[in-house]
């Protein structure tokens, strides 16, 4: 007997409901991107580092977290601000599909070793806390990116992005504009 595994969305998702319908149809990068953002109107900052998969890399990424959401607490107030800290393995396995078909897009195929791809964001919505914020998670980026190197953890392949990421519009009803 075959068996078909569908991807069920939450209903609060204005798209698709099965992952088979949404393979079917033709959506451009631009309307998945305005499709995919949340209405919470939050100002969100975001870094992502690729780096070596080793322990003391990842406790490194998790203290400094914790350290960020402290020192924000102090700074913003303990209500005004979300984070996230997402560890995302990356199997080497990953990079040499990628050559082997001939690259992709990410730089996967550059990544030699295990590897974890960190992503650290900061939302808010008060626009005053913009400098705060984002000085205060490129400093947390920047301590992670110094630790991995100085473990060596940083392979030829890994990845580092900067990003700001800050909408700017008055109500769900209009179009919001993206800054990257």
């Amino acid at each position: 007997m075959r068996m078909r595994t569908i991807l069920r969305l939450p209903a609060w998702c204005s798209g698709p409901t099965t992952l088979s319908h949404h393979r079917e149809s033709h959506t451009t990068l631009g309307q998945l991107a305005q499709n995919g953002i949340d209405p919470s109107d939050d100002r969100v900052h975001w870094f992502t580092l690729t780096f070596n998969n080793d322990i003391a890399i990842l406790k490194k990424a998790m203290a400094l977290h914790d350290a960020l959401a402290a020192d924000l607490k102090t700074t913003l107030g303990p209500a005004a601000f979300s984070t996230q800290c997402v560890l995302q393995p990356i199997p080497s396995f990953f990079g040499t599909i990628g050559a082997r078909k001939g690259g992709n897009m990410l730089g996967l195929d550059a990544v030699k070793t295990n590897s974890i791809l960190w992503l650290g964001t900061v939302a808010y919505k008060d626009p005053d806390h913009d400098k705060v914020a984002h000085k205060k998670l490129e400093k947390s980026f920047r301590e992670l990116e110094k630790f991995a190197k100085s473990r060596n953890g940083m392979s030829s392949g890994s990845i580092s992005i900067m990003r700001t990421k800050r909408r700017t519009h008055s109500s769900l009803t209009e179009k919001p504009t993206w800054t990257l």
